[in-house]
């Protein structure tokens, strides 16, 4: 599946999200995908992986999308995360 394709259905399903996906195995079915959004704001981890999975939930029951590894970060977090690296 192109990574663009997945980045299209999370943006869609979260508003406002800014999302990028690679295929680091260049495989097109293993993919991982860096989620920043708002809407995470006081959501736990599984909560924030349920919220982008719904939005890809067909193309993994398909077996278009095998696999994606997520980074699911509010705004703030993403920028904490990248001043201390």
């Amino acid at each position: 599946m192109d990574p663009k394709e997945v980045e299209t259905l999370i943006t869609n399903a979260l508003e406002g999200a800014h999302t990028v996906v690679l295929d680091p195995n260049n495989d097109r079915t293993h993919l991982e995908a860096q989620v920043v959004w708002d809407g995470f704001e006081g959501m736990r981890l599984v909560q924030r992986h349920r919220a982008v999975y719904q939005a890809v939930q067909n193309e993994l029951d398909s077996g278009r999308l095998h696999a994606l590894q997520l980074t699911c970060l509010t705004t703030q977090e993403a920028k904490e995360r990248a001043s201390a690296g």
